[in-house]
């Protein structure tokens, strides 16, 4: 009855049956990597330091049109 998915949410989310979701847990990009920011000793949560994967690396055009696609297939389940 319950199930995880783990991979292409784009993929995953076409596959899954309409009105059969109750929870979707989404942690997309943040688009925040590129630049090499890293604070030491920061006073919201000490060390930390941008992910630079190149997943997390695009246009804004291309950020907004990931964002909108996994939203969209969302609203459908």
């Amino acid at each position: 009855m319950h199930k995880i998915f783990h991979g292409d949410s784009l993929e995953i989310l076409k596959t899954i049956e309409s009105e059969s979701v109750q929870l979707i847990f989404a942690d997309p990009p943040y688009n925040l990597s590129g630049n090499d920011l890293k604070t030491v000793g920061s006073k919201t949560g000490g060390n930390w330091s941008k992910v630079n994967e190149e997943w997390d690396i695009m246009s804004e055009d291309e950020f907004l049109d990931f964002n909108n696609k996994w939203i969209d297939l969302s609203k459908k389940l």
